[in-house]
């Protein structure tokens, strides 16, 4: 990724964490390709965006906001699940796949 892609890229995930309702981090280690389709499509379906991507971009991202306290957080593979609209339909969703996915944690 060029320097101008990462800056685009932090500057847009900033902006929509700004507008963000609710967040939720994960780590999708191990979880099979049907369960993660079916997984995104339950975040879509619910309004929720789900997005894989590199810590260093969301570090950058959080930084100088209220959610800089979840930078300890950001451990090998992660991915966010964040809502702009329904506040608890990202833990609602993660909480229920976790339950059938023991490989998904919160």
């Amino acid at each position: 990724m060029e320097r101008i892609q990462k800056d685009q890229a932090i500057a847009t995930l900033k902006e929509k964490l700004a507008k963000a309702q609710s967040l939720v981090i994960t780590d999708f280690r191990g979880l099979q390709v049907e369960a993660d389709t079916k997984l995104r499509n339950e975040f879509r379906a619910a309004g929720c965006e789900y997005k894989v991507l590199k810590n260093t971009i969301i570090s950058y991202a959080i930084k100088g906001t209220p959610m800089e306290v979840i930078e300890p957080l950001l451990k090998g593979p992660t991915a966010l699940a964040f809502s702009i609209e329904d506040p608890a339909a990202p833990a609602r969703i993660a909480t229920k796949v976790a339950k059938d996915q023991e490989r998904f944690v919160i």
